[in-house]
């Protein structure tokens, strides 16, 4: 199964797009790090990245549980 990946591009979100500017591959990404460097507002990041890992353009490495 081939990528379209003009498809995936033309059907990117403002807030995706923004993230995959801003970082290069081997980044880690944190949802409280993407919020603060790209000024999202609370909960944008995790959404944002959210949609990037569904399109297989980002991936969890690891999850940290905070109580």
């Amino acid at each position: 199964m081939s990528v379209d990946i003009q498809n995936i591009v033309k059907n990117l979100h403002p807030l995706e797009i923004r993230i995959l500017l801003q970082y290069k591959k081997g980044d880690e990404l944190t949802i409280a790090k993407v919020e603060k460097e790209l000024n999202f507002k609370p909960g944008n990041g995790n959404q944002a990245l959210s949609w990037l890992a569904g399109k297989g353009l980002v991936s969890e490495v690891r999850r940290e549980t905070a109580v």
